[in-house]
């Protein structure tokens, strides 16, 4: 008895009330209760198992848990905020699996997570970066007025805006005020897909603008009426004295339509009619003419065409060949042939040649090689 009543005289002495302040380890308590520590624990609450406590240096100030358990905040009997153990912090749990775990029954009127900003423009400001590096990225709220469309979301960094989320659903790339659903700025790549309304479209397919109505795949001979196109090799052929003989063709240098050109060994049939271009060149030579007084010999070239059991002969052309060898009378000559034309389908075209002029029983002229292209305009 008599040591439980020299405990209390020392804790009374040890408490000191001035206008009804309490101090602990202070002769001035300036609140209802003042206690003063120097880098140590000032009020510790225990049980057998937990202590928690408050801590106090010239440099922080701390509550902390005293012993290996985790420490709750609450109001009204409810826990609203705990810390864990490994530094965790939830808000809404009692048990953060993250740095920060939010449990919440979100809304829009009630969200996870408000920022409220009152700097100029503006709405929320957070920073990613690593801890080496002294660059990161931002994610960025921006606000123009109270509407919608006036709202912004951006992916920058600390110079260049990456992305732009506008309030109105438009999204900008390297664009901060997108006029239209997706608005890029520079190139844009892709290594997959180019899909309209899910729909990749087929092979050898393009996809056509329709002006104001909505784009399509389309094939492109729907598209291009010129791509029915023909291209021959013309091979060397003998051509006999004063006769008139048709160029060889070699196998087509390409075909874009096997449907419409069905082509054989001096001629090339069409079955589709239309109007189509033909262009090509066509070279001859010769030695051993017998050279008249007039000069060098003439060569002509004429378009055939067979339609039935009509045949019409186009774009004859006739000219001098040029002297290429004063010693054996060689000569040469290259002819350009180039006309639109009105074909019939089952139209068979032919290009023929002929020279004027009789030649040396040792040599007889030749058509050295050339192209004939065919394309079919409308």
């Amino acid at each position: 008895m008599i040591w439980k009543f020299f405990v209390l005289s020392l804790t009374l002495l040890a408490i000191k009330s001035y206008s009804q302040n309490v101090g602990i380890g202070t002769n001035s308590p300036t609140h209802k209760l003042t206690i003063f520590t120097a880098n140590d624990y000032g009020w510790v609450h225990k049980n057998d198992q937990v202590w928690v406590g408050s801590f106090l240096n010239n440099n922080y100030a701390a509550i902390s848990t005293l012993t290996n358990h985790p420490l709750y905040f609450g109001t009204a009997e409810n826990i609203n905020l705990s810390i864990g153990t490994n530094g965790n912090v939830g808000i809404g749990n009692r048990s953060a699996t993250a740095r920060l775990h939010i449990s919440n029954n979100s809304s829009l009127p009630s969200p996870s997570i408000l920022l409220n900003d009152s700097a100029t423009a503006f709405s929320g400001l957070i920073k990613f970066k690593n801890n080496s590096y002294a660059k990161g990225m931002y994610l960025a709220g921006f606000s123009q007025g109270p509407a919608n469309v006036q709202q912004y979301l951006d992916i920058r960094t600390d110079s260049l805006w990456v992305a732009t989320f506008k309030g109105d659903g438009r999204v900008g790339i390297n664009n901060v005020d997108p006029q239209y659903l997706l608005d890029v700025s520079g190139d844009v790549n892709t290594t997959g897909l180019i899909r309209l309304n899910g729909n990749p479209g087929s092979a050898g397919q393009i996809l056509v603008s329709g002006g104001i109505g909505s784009p399509s795949w389309q094939s492109q001979m729907n598209i291009y009426p010129a791509l029915d196109r023909l291209m021959l090799d013309i091979t060397s052929t003998a051509i006999p004295d004063a006769l008139t003989y048709s160029v060889n063709f070699g196998t087509p240098i390409y075909n874009l339509n096997l449907s419409n050109f069905s082509v054989a060994a001096n001629s090339f049939t069409v079955n589709s009619a239309g109007l189509y271009e033909i262009e090509g060149k066509i070279s001859i030579s010769s030695g051993g003419l017998v050279v008249p007084a007039g000069g060098a010999p003439f060569a002509r070239i004429n378009l055939q065409v067979t339609t039935g059991a009509i045949v019409t002969q186009y774009e004859q052309i006739l000219e001098r060949m040029d002297l290429f060898s004063t010693t054996n009378s060689s000569f040469q000559k290259t002819f350009t042939l180039r006309l639109p034309i009105h074909l019939q389908s089952g139209s068979v075209v032919e290009i023929k040649v002929q020279m004027s002029q009789y030649t040396s029983a040792s040599s007889i002229p030749n058509v050295t090689g050339g192209f004939l292209g065919i394309n079919k305009v409308n």
